[in-house]
């Protein structure tokens, strides 16, 4: 039996995580995490789990769209 498509969702902000996760997760598994580099070892550990990918667009470090060419170009 195959596991149910995840959706990853990566903010720097905990309350925006926690929001979205607690609306979203009766529809759909939730993946979170707190930064661009979290959000790339979570796509090599469960790439092929992951349907969905929204990412904020500025945070500490790296921008959403790092993550974004990041995803496009290895999964």
């Amino acid at each position: 039996m195959t596991s149910p498509q995840k959706i990853l969702y990566v903010d720097d902000e905990a309350m925006a995580l926690k929001y979205f996760e607690r609306l979203v997760s009766p529809l759909a598994p939730v993946l979170t995490a707190v930064s661009v580099e979290a959000g790339k070892a979570m796509l090599q550990a469960h790439g092929d789990e992951i349907a969905v990918l929204i990412t904020d667009q500025r945070m500490p470090g790296a921008y959403g769209n790092e993550l974004l060419r990041h995803a496009r170009d290895h999964h």
